[in-house]
């Protein structure tokens, strides 16, 4: 069990990694449609901006892409062996797999009024509460997802410790700086 959620690359890659991480990424963004849950970024969350639908599906496409093409050719660059796209493709969109829970929790979310707020004081305790509880289970889903892209990443590219930790922070920052680009320019001028 413990293999299957924090490694299951050991035993699931190339397109069968490929084919079950799409299918996660698919229902994953069924659900957050419906809880308003976005991923608009490589490693990002958010919850609660209205959008349209095709938003929901596009988000974990743009970041699997990034993803797989930013750790192919780190990997490219950083690794002594023969390594394949098909390898980096299934393990990150397998790797993706948590944030199917947190699309789960963002029902959890209290929604909020930005504009009848002042301040926190505004808020009710338990409001207060779950938005605390909400937001430090989403953490550790996204750290929990973090951890499974260092797997993918360190598997696919084959990898040592040390070239694979700064290979792999480079990387992670340089999608999350393409992804972010990417997804300013989509929300700005076809998401609203």
């Amino acid at each position: 069990m413990k293999q299957i959620l924090f490694n299951p690359f050991r035993t699931i890659a190339g397109a069968k990694a490929l084919l079950i991480g799409w299918i996660i990424m698919l229902i994953t963004a069924c659900i957050a449609m419906y809880s308003q849950c976005h991923f608009d970024g490589a490693i990002d969350v958010h919850i609660g901006r209205n959008t349209t639908a095709i938003a929901y599906f596009l988000e974990p496409l743009v970041n699997w892409s990034v993803l797989t093409v930013i750790f192919y050719f780190t990997g490219l660059l950083l690794s002594t062996s023969h390594i394949r796209w098909i390898d980096f493709a299934g393990t990150v969109a397998l790797a993706r797999y948590p944030y199917l829970l947190a699309a789960f929790i963002a029902f959890a979310m209290p929604t909020l009024d930005p504009e009848s707020l002042t301040n926190f004081r505004d808020i009710d305790t338990s409001t207060l509460a779950s938005l605390m509880i909400t937001s430090i289970l989403i953490l550790l889903v996204s750290i929990w997802m973090i951890g499974l892209l260092y797997r993918a990443f360190t598997i696919s590219g084959n990898l040592r410790e040390r070239q694979a930790v700064w290979g792999f922070i480079i990387a992670l920052i340089l999608s999350e700086l393409i992804t972010g680009i990417i997804f300013h320019y989509l929300y700005k001028n076809l998401f609203l």
